[in-house]
């Protein structure tokens, strides 16, 4: 699944390799809130609007609690950099 992610995110790729990288990342993305992995929830949130995937809401309010408990500021830009991949057209 990592691999589908990559080549969504990286460089060119089909129509179907971007929708199944999109479809991967969030299958990644819930399995890791599903194991409460916090700081791993909020890279894969990254990486899922880096590809494009319509990350449910209920995934950016977990990610938000988050980034608000931590006392970290890579993780906080991480998301910021997420919220930036989703505000872009595909």
């Amino acid at each position: 699944m990592k691999r589908a992610v990559q080549k969504a995110v990286g460089g060119p790729s089909s129509a179907a390799e971007k929708t199944g990288g999109q479809d991967c990342a969030l299958a990644l993305l819930q399995r890791s809130i599903e194991f409460g992995h916090g700081r791993l929830s909020v890279l894969r949130l990254a990486l899922a609007a880096q590809a494009g995937a319509l990350v449910p809401a209920e995934h950016w309010n977990y990610c938000k609690e988050i980034i608000e408990r931590a006392d970290d500021p890579t993780l906080r830009e991480t998301f910021l950099t997420a919220i930036s991949f989703a505000q872009q057209p595909p």
